[in-house]
């Protein structure tokens, strides 16, 4: 826990020193449900309800359609669809490709990374299209719970090519009653204009349940 605590301060300061900025304060809450297919392939399916302004109001659901395939121990692969329900704003659509890969550093802690290709569906808006990474550490303890840190960098690849967006991430995962996990998450995030000053800071807290149909 040691190493933990001090990624986690870490983690503090760095976003602490980096963002500064509009604030708005916000919620992403969700359920999945897992299909595991065979020993390699995992079908997703994930309502998510957002809320902004500090959390007095609503502002969208959508749902993710997720396949992801386990090449093996270390490495594996994710398409995810993401279409989204906006009041008065029409539909929209976001297709991510993940690349994974993780591996042990020492024997408590797992390192992870995300390589994710972002590409939108323009058919009410002119979205922009990314290339995101995404590191992550994870660490066992002697309960169930398993904590996380980590961050993620957003490569704008519309138009200007330029770094557009970082987010830092801390959370854990529990399981509970046999075939749910709770994850909890809080993200500290901001957007870069083109010469990577801060355009406006968000703090999101995320709720996922998770269900193991089988």
């Amino acid at each position: 826990m040691k190493n933990f605590q001090y990624l986690f301060v870490l983690l503090l300061i760095f976003s602490s020193s980096t963002f500064q900025a509009q604030v708005d304060v916000g919620s992403w809450t969700s359920f999945s449900l897992n299909y595991k297919a065979n020993d390699k392939l995992v079908l997703t399916a994930k309502p998510i309800a957002r809320h902004v302004s500090d959390l007095s109001k609503y502002s969208d659901t959508s749902i993710d359609f997720i396949l992801n395939y386990k090449i093996n121990s270390a490495w594996s692969g994710t398409l995810l669809n993401r279409h989204f329900f906006i009041p008065d704003g029409g539909d929209r659509q976001f297709w991510f490709i993940d690349l994974n890969y993780k591996f042990p550093i020492v024997e408590k802690i797992t390192f992870a990374n995300k390589l994710r290709y972002h590409l939108a569906v323009n058919w009410n808006r002119d979205d922009t299209d990314f290339i995101r990474y995404h590191p992550n550490f994870s660490f066992k303890t002697k309960s169930r719970i398993t904590p996380f840190v980590g961050m993620e960098l957003f490569y704008r690849i519309t138009d200007v090519r330029v770094l557009s967006g970082g987010r830092y991430v801390a959370g854990f995962h529990l399981p509970f009653k046999k075939k749910f996990k709770l994850t909890l998450q809080y993200w500290r995030q901001a957007k870069f204009d083109d010469e990577n000053h801060p355009l406006g800071e968000s703090h999101i807290i995320l709720t996922n349940i998770a269900y193991n149909l089988n």
